[in-house]
Order: C-alpha cells, then structure tokens, then sequence
C-alpha cells in the first residue's frame, strides 16, 4: 500500500464530506445522518479501518438501516455489524494522519435468543434468519434450521449492545500502530480519546 496515495485520498474524502471548508470539529446525532456519512466513507476509495469495543478492527464498506427499529447495519469485511447509535463525531488534527471519526453506541439490551449465558463480548454472534428476526448462531454452520435449509436471504451477524468505534486511515500511524487494537478507544470513551489523540499529536 502506498501511504502517501492513501493519506491524500483520505484528505480528500474529508474535502468532499465538508465542501464548505473542512471544521475542526463536526458532529452528528441523527440516525439518518450517521448512516449517510458512514455509508460516504465505507464506499469512498479512501481506504478506512474501523476499530471494534473489545478488541480489534475491520475496513468499514458501507451502512445502511438496519431492519431491527433503532439500529444500524455496518458492513465490515463483508459481514453485517448491527447497533444502535447515539452521536458520530468528526475530529480534525493538524496532521492529517491522525483525523478520525468516532462512532458512540447506545446500550441494547441481548435478543434473548443465548438465554441467560454468560457472553464474553459486548454482543451476540447470530444468525438473522430473516429481516429481523434472530436465531442460535449454530445454525449457520449446519446450514439448517428446524430441519429445514437456511433460506438464502438468511446471514451471518455481529449484533452490538454496547461500546464505540472509532474510523481512521487504513494508512494512518494509528492504524499501524498495532498496540491500538486494544480497544483503547472504548476503554477511554470519546472525550478522553480526543485527548489522547492531541496528546499524541502534538507529542509528534
């Protein structure tokens, strides 16, 4: 990958959400204006990497409604990360390198479908049998359900109840930093990150 190409490339996407001249700040708090600005990066050619709550990060492709009222759909490597978002925030850094967006999430509570099981994550791997409705993510491997094939508008989904993400450069001394796969982002939540990110900036 060729990080000055990518870096510009991500400058320019900026350029483009921001036609009027790039803030230093942005923020979004409506459903339907999130979903426009991550679907806007997802398919830019701007190459993006989204770190997860937990642990680990995927390049986001897109975003859409989701059909579970109140949440969205995020496609990340070609699988379908839902969740409920509470306010998408835009941060400018005088390098470029290091701008970001960081996407925080209202708390859901689970589909019920594990029962009273403990889960290790802060969500529930599922199979969505059909638009909206949820079963035993097992079943995906034996390809059935109720003795009978999955249908072919059934998927593989990553269902969030809580925690936030944050988008930076797949190029990005953020991204290549492979310590930050931490979940630090989530750990430190978005005000504290903002000033880590400064920090981090400035100490450059």
């Amino acid at each position: 990958m060729d990080y000055s190409v990518q870096l510009n490339k991500w400058q320019r996407m900026i350029s483009e959400l921001f036609p009027k001249g790039i803030p230093d700040k942005a923020d979004w708090g409506k459903k339907e204006d999130i979903i426009s600005v991550l679907d806007f990066i997802g398919k830019n050619d701007a190459y993006n990497h989204i770190f997860l709550p937990g642990s680990g990060g995927l390049d986001l492709e897109g975003a859409r409604e989701a059909y579970e009222e109140g949440l969205i759909d995020l496609q990340l490597d070609n699988t379908a990360y839902l969740l409920k978002p509470s306010q998408l925030h835009f941060r400018k850094t005088p390098n470029l390198n290091w701008s970001y967006f960081y996407l925080e999430t209202k708390e859901i509570s689970y589909t019920g479908v594990y029962g009273d099981r403990e889960l290790s994550v802060p969500g529930e791997e599922l199979v969505e049998f059909s638009p909206g409705n949820y079963i035993d993510r097992g079943y995906w491997d034996e390809g059935e359900y109720n003795g009978e094939t999955l249908p072919g508008e059934a998927r593989l989904i990553s269902r969030y109840t809580k925690g936030n993400f944050v988008i930076f450069s797949k190029s990005s001394i953020y991204n290549r930093t492979s310590g930050t796969y931490d979940g630090r982002h989530d750990k430190l939540g978005f005000s504290e990150f903002e000033k880590y990110i400064n920090q981090a900036v400035n100490s450059r």
